[in-house]
């Protein structure tokens, strides 16, 4: 069974690590809560299945007492995951990290009127059109853009391979049990398992993947992979770093007990 404390809040970020793609990360500490890295979509799908699966994946993290690392953005799958996490357990137990250029698109329309912007989905999307950085907003800073009691604590990185790495660290130095989640999403979902099953190949770091196959989304990543792995294209252990379950709770079970050597 995986810890049920929550007394080990989620580190801060205060500054970019400025670590090196390849740089190895630490190991995990037994001090540290267990946490899951959740890669989805911003966008919903057309079945409703998937925003369910997101409820139901931020409902059994709060059962067994898990920490959410999410990309930050507050629409779609990621947005539903972010707020029943935080209704559940509280901003202290969510950390998203959004990349600088996409803080303004992903923020939700209402949320920024709260705040006194004018017009502000046109306003930013052309900033972000032009590359302007968000810190040059003359009268503003980015927290005017977060609500964290909505969403959770939310780190503002550079880029998405700031965001990756920053991702990454969190989970290797989390608890046992931690590792990544991959739900429904789309180009930049499929970018995020690829790089962390990568990194964990190059030994950077040794946690799980498991894909949440909701409605057999990943079926055909997963025959490409055993394709791959008969052609002698990837190794067979890699079998047992991506699992593959079709229930939030199948996933994180399957996480805390490869971690433990299991199966």
């Amino acid at each position: 069974m995986l810890p049920t404390s929550r007394k080990h809040p989620l580190p801060a970020i205060s500054a970019p690590q400025n670590l090196s793609f390849m740089t190895v990360l630490p190991a995990s500490s037994t001090s540290e809560s267990t946490r899951v890295c959740v890669f989805c979509s911003t966008i919903s799908g057309h079945s409703p299945a998937h925003i369910a699966a997101a409820h139901s994946l931020a409902e059994t993290l709060h059962t067994y007492g898990v920490q959410l690392v999410y990309g930050g953005g507050t629409t779609g799958m990621m947005g539903e995951l972010a707020k029943t996490m935080v209704r559940l357990s509280g901003k202290d137990a969510v950390q998203g990290i959004i990349p600088r250029a996409v803080l303004g698109i992903e923020r939700d329309v209402e949320e920024q009127k709260s705040k006194g912007l004018e017009k502000p989905t046109g306003w930013l999307s052309k900033l972000h059109r032009r590359g302007q950085r968000f810190d040059n907003w003359k009268g503003k800073t980015e927290a005017a853009l977060v609500n964290e009691d909505v969403y959770g604590k939310i780190t503002v990185v550079r880029d998405l391979s700031e965001r990756k790495r920053e991702m990454a660290r969190l989970i290797a130095t989390g608890g046992a049990g931690s590792g990544f989640v991959a739900l429904t999403g789309g180009f930049g979902t499929m970018d995020e398992i690829m790089e962390v099953i990568t990194l964990y190949q190059f030994g950077v770091h040794k946690r799980r993947v498991c894909l949440y196959n909701v409605e057999g989304y990943w079926d055909g990543v997963v025959q490409w992979m055993e394709g791959a792995i008969q052609q002698g294209f990837v190794r067979e252990e890699m079998r047992g770093v991506v699992g593959v379950r079709d229930t939030a709770a199948g996933c994180i079970e399957w996480l805390e007990r490869r971690e433990n050597g299991k199966d």
